[in-house]
């Protein structure tokens, strides 16, 4: 490990990770050692799954509450994470309605809060993200928000003509 600055370091193994022979020999490695961490996993198993149990209750209060506080701080990073993982993730189960479609996800995180604070959006009972046309991406000019029950009724309307 030639570097001691943690951001080289983890480009050098990067690098090396990709290299035709390192690959090789970190595959006749774990050829070799098969036996030893399947028995380790078999043996071990029951101990680990007990660790991470008792792990996840004692920092659950804290986890949570620390997330809830976040979320309470940005509210609008729900409505961006949705729409996102709708227009990017293939195994998001409303894909194909979006990104399937092909309908792009281009907006930051700045400006969903911009829109938030344009549509006044705290304001509102249970915000949604809505696009002003329905077949365009999700652009800054083609975003806003607006009410759960006037985004259902618009959808409503648009499947009755």
């Amino acid at each position: 490990m030639p570097y001691k600055d943690s951001t080289k370091r983890k480009e050098w193994y990067r690098k090396r990770a990709k290299t035709k022979k390192y690959q090789d020999y970190s595959k006749k490695w774990r050829l070799e050692h098969k036996e030893y961490f399947l028995d380790w996993a078999k043996n071990n198993r029951e101990k680990t799954r007990a660790f991470v149990k008792k792990w996840r209750d004692k920092n659950k209060v804290y986890c949570t509450k620390k997330t809830i506080e976040w979320y309470k701080a940005h509210p609008w990073i729900v409505a961006f994470n949705s729409a996102k993982n709708r227009c990017t993730n293939s195994k998001c189960e409303r894909y194909n309605r979006y990104g399937g479609r092909g309908i792009k996800f281009n907006l930051t995180h700045s400006e969903v809060k911009k829109l938030w604070d344009r549509d006044n959006a705290s304001e509102m009972i249970r915000p949604t993200m809505d696009r002003k046309n329905n077949n365009g991406n999700y652009e800054y000019s083609n975003c806003q928000f607006i009410p759960m029950s006037e985004n259902v009724a618009k959808s409503n309307r648009e499947r009755r003509t």
